[in-house]
């Protein structure tokens, strides 16, 4: 048995891999992301952005309506084709998808007062807007 024992060892000890495994060994397969991160532009940008309220408290009704009228008023602009750069034409630009994390659709931007807005409207006890909240 120690015969046996050293005999299926000594492979192991002298025949150690010089090479790490990879889960990404290369290829063409492999290259497609980075091929197509530089050779084609970014669909959409998502930037954040932080706020801070008048009042210093943020998670109050005021600063929250506020924020969602403004981004309401964004969507209408844009829809309006009022965003557009000077030398583009004049149609919406920002995002329209869908969240797949929400299951919902995303019409061009979603704040912290739109999930805000979301919860109050949703919520089986409240059932209240933003404007009525306390």
């Amino acid at each position: 048995m120690f015969l046996l024992t050293v005999a299926l060892a000594v492979p192991m000890v002298t025949m150690a891999p010089d090479e790490n495994a990879s889960d990404n060994p290369g290829g063409p397969v492999y290259d497609l992301p980075d091929t197509v991160d530089l050779q084609l532009p970014l669909r959409t940008f998502s930037p954040f952005f932080m706020v801070e309220a008048r009042d210093g408290d943020m998670l109050t009704r005021e600063p929250l309506l506020e924020l969602l009228r403004n981004s309401v008023r964004l969507r209408e602009q844009d829809n309006a084709g009022q965003l557009n750069p000077p030398d583009l034409p004049n149609r919406p630009y920002l995002y329209n998808g869908f969240d797949a994390d929400r299951q919902q659709p995303v019409l061009g931007i979603f704040t912290l007062a739109d999930a805000v807005a979301e919860a109050l409207a949703l919520h089986p006890l409240l059932r209240t807007g933003l404007e009525s909240a306390t």
